[in-house]
């Protein structure tokens, strides 16, 4: 039997069906390779298409980098808090050339652990770009801040695919 129940104006209402069955469908789908970016020239962003296991997914003898050169070294792997994205910390990349990632061994958590086998993305390695667009020094008649004075500011544009951390940066007059 399946009970269903609702609260509506604080009155409880509750309705019980006939004999019901539950059919359970196994999961037997691997996870997929969706793709692979250049997040800077020594970080790589893997991108699955479901959630997969921590241990698969941070054991580096899943992954091979390779470029024109051969193959790249990677130094850690850290799965992300959605559990469906990989950020590798790689030797450095050379800036604008292809480079191909294999993933093989990466698992779901699902009973059956499926098991992603020799996928392939390959992307250009970018390096992180973040430039000053706009700069306004001795702002006198222009716009305003939150507490209403007129500070000086500059612009900041983000020319990589992700969002970039500016935490710890900080823009100074001095020379070291």
């Amino acid at each position: 039997h399946v009970v269903a129940s609702n609260v509506v104006s604080n009155v409880l209402h509750t309705a019980t069906s006939t004999v019901a069955a539950l059919t359970v469908i196994a999961d037997t789908t691997p996870p997929v390779l969706i793709g692979a970016n250049s997040v800077d020239l020594d970080t790589v962003a893997v991108r699955f298409s479901e959630v997969v296991t921590a241990a698969s997914a941070t054991n580096l003898a899943h992954y091979l980098l390779m470029g024109s050169n051969g193959p790249v070294a990677i130094l850690r792997a850290t799965l992300d808090a959605t559990g469906s994205n990989v950020l590798l910390t790689v030797s450095q990349m050379i800036a604008h050339a292809t480079y191909t990632l294999t993933g093989n061994g990466v698992s779901d958590p699902s009973a059956a652990g499926n098991t992603l086998t020799n996928a392939s993305a390959s992307f250009v390695a970018i390096p992180l770009s973040v430039l000053i667009t706009e700069i306004l020094a001795e702002n006198a008649s222009g716009l305003t801040d939150s507490d209403g004075e007129r500070s000086d500011w500059i612009e900041l544009q983000n020319q990589t695919p992700i969002a970039v951390d500016l935490a710890g940066w900080r823009l100074t007059d001095e020379a070291s």
